[in-house]
């Protein structure tokens, strides 16, 4: 093997150096500058893991033009020994030399640091970067809301120091009378929300600040910020219930109320009806009667003076519209309903008969009418008299009856006389009707029978037809209506016939009653007697066979008679 002398390998190893800088020289590339050290604010707080620390090398070739700017990021990692962020190993590779010396600048999130230095080539720099740590609002709230809704705060929080469960953010607002300061609440990541509800009675603005307060005693705040709040409740109305369905001509016209609210302040409210007059079926369209527009503020009781056109049925409802041209939706169904009937009922007693009564009570029966409302009840009157002329003091109530029929079972309580009745009727609206008191129908009352009497017969004994005469000692009431002669014969003055009927008077006026009495059963002993009935079929007992009226004998046969021999 050929030896290789020292000065050849001085030679050599000089050679290869030479080499080694020519190469390095012409390649036009930049190796890594390795940076790392603590990334804090300016109060010293380390900044949070995961916080991306940005650095930007600075072209520092002038007209080089390309790229001016190289950017390699690196996350903050608070479990690192020598710090909480590294660039690693192979450090800050810009890709061309054109960068070595030139200026590094880092960013922390979007924040700037005020630390810098060069980039080295094969540099290593332990470098503290610092930032003013102030938290970062981004405000994500809607921009309109509605009264009386829930509002609901969305808010974006950065801060590099604190977590998010370390800050504190609230909302001071203010809504009409409402105001509050409210505690926001981390609901993801930088994501934080709550809730309010806004006035339900203003439409004003609603303002609100942001505050945010982190650990270090670091705090900021928001702008002024307004929403835009609108009304989208529609108004409350509905007429008061009327009371009593049915109205009259007093009542004509009638106060129509409605109850009526809204949260931000009535503008009007506007009174439908409907009518019918063919018994509460079919109703025409809905009209509008009235509007009424008493400034309100948020509720009130509006009135309308309503006046009925004609007899029937009428349904109410109300629309009202708030100080926001919102309107209510009209009802499915009618508010209130009520009727009106001005016509007065009518009736009258029925036609009693037979005119006279011999028992009570009585049936008394009225017919009655009325166009609308409907007959409610009927009152009976009645008056009484003995000789059915001088009348009395006047008409009494004798009882009210509710429902159809209409009938009373009337005692005929003064006695034997004559009554006379007139009724009187109210319909459902109240109307009574109106008539002059006189009578209706009438009847007399008789339950005494009539005593007669046969008038004597003189002298006893009677040989040819015989006038008989019957005479009324009392008639009662009502008056004789018939008198009926009755006889018993026998032909030895012990042993009679049952009563056998000779004849029947009806005579009027009635003085007395006569029979030409023939005596048909001839020669014997005749006992006599009458019996009357009324004109209210009381008829008078037939006395028994030995009480007779009158009595008398007959005796047609001539007596004969001769002179006897005489002898001697």
């Amino acid at each position: 093997m050929k030896q290789i002398n020292r000065k050849t390998c001085i030679f050599v190893v000089l050679m290869l150096l030479v080499s080694i800088v020519i190469v390095s020289n012409t390649t036009n590339a930049a190796q890594s500058h390795r940076i790392l050290g603590f990334a804090r604010d300016n109060s010293g707080q380390v900044i949070e893991n995961g916080a991306i620390i940005t650095a930007i090398v600075m072209n520092h070739v002038e007209g080089s033009g390309w790229p001016p700017t190289y950017t390699q990021t690196t996350t903050v990692d608070n479990t690192l020994d020598y710090g909480n962020y590294d660039f690693g190993e192979q450090g800050i590779t810009p890709p061309s030399s054109d960068y070595i010396g030139g200026a590094i600048y880092f960013h922390i999130g979007n924040q700037n640091s005020t630390n810098s230095t060069a980039f080295q080539n094969l540099g290593f720099t332990n470098l503290t970067i610092l930032i003013e740590d102030i938290p970062q609002i981004t405000d994500n709230s809607p921009d309109s809301g509605h009264t009386g809704d829930s509002f609901t705060f969305n808010v974006t929080v950065i801060d590099y120091v604190d977590s998010p469960a370390e800050l504190r953010i609230n909302v001071s607002w203010l809504h009409g009378t409402q105001s509050g300061n409210k505690t926001l609440t981390n609901t993801v990541s930088n994501y934080f929300a709550g809730s309010i509800t806004l006035d339900n009675y203003s439409i004003a603005n609603m303002a609100y600040i942001i505050w945010v307060n982190d650990t270090s005693g670091k705090h900021n705040h928001s702008t002024l910020q307004t929403v835009t709040v609108t009304d989208d409740e529609d108004p409350i109305s509905h007429v008061s219930g009327i009371s009593g369905y049915w109205k009259k001509a007093s009542d004509n016209p009638l106060t129509i109320t409605a109850t009526a609210s809204d949260n931000i302040g009535l503008n009007n409210v506007t009174l439908y009806y409907r009518f019918n007059n063919n018994g509460n079926t079919s109703w025409g369209s809905w009209t509008i009667y009235g509007v009424n527009i008493t400034p309100w503020t948020n509720s009130g009781h509006p009135t309308w003076s309503f006046t009925f056109s004609s007899t029937g049925h009428y349904q109410f409802y109300t629309i009202a519209k708030d100080n926001a041209t919102n309107a209510e939706v009209a009802p499915g169904s009618a508010d209130a309903i009520c009727g009106y009937d001005a016509v007065l009922p009518s009736s009258s007693v029925n036609a009693i008969s037979p005119y006279w009564k011999t028992t009570t009570p009585v049936t008394i029966t009225a017919t009655a009418s009325n166009g609308a409302s409907g007959v409610k009840n009927v009152t009976l009157y009645y008056r009484f008299c003995t000789n059915n002329a001088s009348w009395g003091a006047g008409w009494v109530n004798a009882g009210t009856d509710p429902a159809l029929p209409w009938s009373w079972s009337f005692a005929l309580s003064n006695g034997t006389g004559y009554y006379q009745f007139y009724s009187i009727a109210k319909d459902n609206a109240t109307n009574v009707e109106s008539k002059a008191q006189s009578a209706e129908a009438s009847c007399g009352y008789d339950f005494s029978a009539p005593v007669t009497t046969v008038s004597t017969i003189s002298p006893y004994w009677r040989t040819a037809n015989t006038v008989i005469t019957a005479t009324v000692s009392s008639n009662n009431m009502s008056g004789i209506d018939t008198i009926t002669l009755y006889c018993r014969n026998s032909t030895n003055n012990q042993t009679w016939s049952n009563p056998w009927v000779f004849g029947t008077a009806d005579t009027d006026p009635w003085v007395s009653a006569q029979w030409t009495f023939t005596f048909p059963n001839l020669t014997g002993y005749y006992r006599f007697y009458s019996r009357g009935t009324d004109n209210a079929t009381n008829t008078e007992t037939l006395p028994g066979v030995d009480s007779p009226d009158a009595f008398c004998g007959y005796d047609a046969v001539l007596p004969s008679s001769s002179v006897n021999a005489i002898s001697p």
